[in-house]
């Protein structure tokens, strides 16, 4: 037998390759050396082995037995390179088959369609906006959507038959009877919004705010002379235009009410009766006046703070030109020239808005002239109507309805300058300040 020097395999005797690793075997010169002619021991097998640094013997299994009896390793090894090589290659598609999907295909399909989803969802949302705009335009009219649009919006969302009434029919009309409220078929809701109106020596002020919840139709504010709030809660629907108000939202079972209302028929004003029947008209904004601007007086507040009849009682010392067309001024500097000593000086008023309570306040002022004359002066202006202002001392408390003015002032009607006079006359004219 001989052993292969790089495997330790046995091989027959006269074979010249090892049929194991095909490393050549020694030859016959080698052959007649007496070691080796003799079965080499273990250590010596292991010593040979790790100074030729072998590779590990392969297994003897089926597949070491099948390749000693194909007896040529080299081509087992080129067969299957050469098989691995066509594996790796992309197969060609085959006819009524599909290309294979390249790798990550599935991930991209995904993407892709999750993209033409956004971009769809995106365009309809785009569409239904411009739907809905268009819509709205072509309801609001040619005018773009006046003030009679709005009211009809606000009247079909406050429809009385959508409420849940407080009373029968039968107590409405006794409630209505009782209280003195005019009887109507015609049941309406009021608009929200400010409304005002006059008691004896009192303006009051009422608030709606439409919030429908249940029993409540909104939520309610009253004040008197523009001070602070008096009361302040809910208000109910009782039937035949009729409505109770209410402190607190939970007491309206416990029937704790403050004060009933009729919602008059145009749906711009209400009736009180607290001792004495009065009307509260809804305020609306101002009419366009002349010289109105960014800074206009009454942009702020219409409140009277003089009735027609005393008004008139109050002209009579100062012989203004009233007529029917109201003038709004507007906030800045004003300036006069008034003679004085045998000088002339210059005298100054800078109206300013006013940011209280008081509803007969529209502006407060400041009055001063040059420094000879060593005068100021800080005061409130009120509005009295017909382009008519009133003057009253720096107190809010001073001021209020059927209150004495220190002075009147006629504005002009260019919005921009005004006029103080006696008897008829013009004593001084201001003219604001460019």
């Amino acid at each position: 037998m001989a052993f292969c020097g790089q495997c330790g395999q046995k091989n027959p005797d006269g074979a010249k390759f090892c049929s194991a690793c095909g490393s050549p075997l020694a030859t016959s010169v080698d052959a007649t050396d007496s070691r080796s002619q003799e079965t080499p021991s273990m250590s010596e097998r292991i010593i040979l082995h790790r100074e030729s640094a072998p590779p590990p013997p392969p297994r003897r299994d089926s597949t070491s037995q099948s390749r000693r009896e194909t007896g040529n390793l080299w081509q087992d090894m080129n067969r299957n390179r050469d098989r691995q090589s066509r594996q790796e290659e992309p197969s060609r598609p085959q006819r009524g088959f599909e290309k294979p999907a390249k790798k990550g295909g599935k991930l991209g399909s995904c993407l892709m369609k999750l993209i033409l989803w956004f971009f769809g969802i995106s365009a309809l949302i785009c569409l239904l906006v411009w739907a809905i705009s268009a819509f709205m335009n072509d309801s609001g009219g040619s005018d773009g959507g006046n003030d009679e649009n709005i009211v009809e919006i606000e009247k079909d969302t406050q429809d009385p038959s959508t409420f849940e009434r407080m009373m029968s029919p039968t107590s409405a009309d006794s409630l209505g009877t009782v209280k003195g409220f005019p009887k109507t078929t015609d049941d309406v809701a009021p608009l929200g919004g400010e409304y005002v109106g006059i008691a004896g020596e009192y303006v009051i002020n009422i608030t709606l705010k439409p919030a429908q919840n249940g029993k409540v139709v909104g939520n309610v504010v009253m004040s008197a002379n523009g001070y602070k709030a008096v009361r302040e809660g809910v208000y109910c629907y009782c039937g035949n235009s009729i409505y109770a108000i209410y402190k607190y939202e939970n007491h309206v079972e416990r029937n704790k009410v403050q004060n009933y209302f009729f919602a008059m028929p145009d749906r711009k004003s209400i009736m009180m009766i607290d001792g004495e029947k009065y009307i509260l008209e809804r305020k609306d904004p101002p009419p366009v006046q002349k010289g109105k601007g960014s800074g206009t007086l009454l942009s702020r507040n219409y409140m009277r703070c003089m009735t027609d009849d005393f008004l008139k009682i109050e002209n009579e010392d100062f012989g203004y030109p009233i007529k029917d067309e109201d003038t709004a001024l507007q906030f800045g500097t004003y300036v006069a020239k008034i003679e004085a000593k045998g000088e002339m000086h210059t005298v100054t008023y800078v109206l300013e808005p006013y940011d209280g309570e008081n509803l007969f306040i529209v502006a407060k002022a400041t009055g001063h002239a040059d420094e000879d004359l060593k005068y100021t002066q800080d005061f409130y202006f009120g509005y009295c109507g017909h382009g008519i202002y009133a003057i009253y001392n720096y107190d809010e408390d001073d001021v209020g309805l059927l209150k004495s003015p220190k002075g009147l002032l006629y504005a002009a009607s260019d919005g921009k300058s005004f006029g103080v006079w006696d008897k008829g006359k013009s004593m001084m004219e201001f003219k604001l300040k460019k």
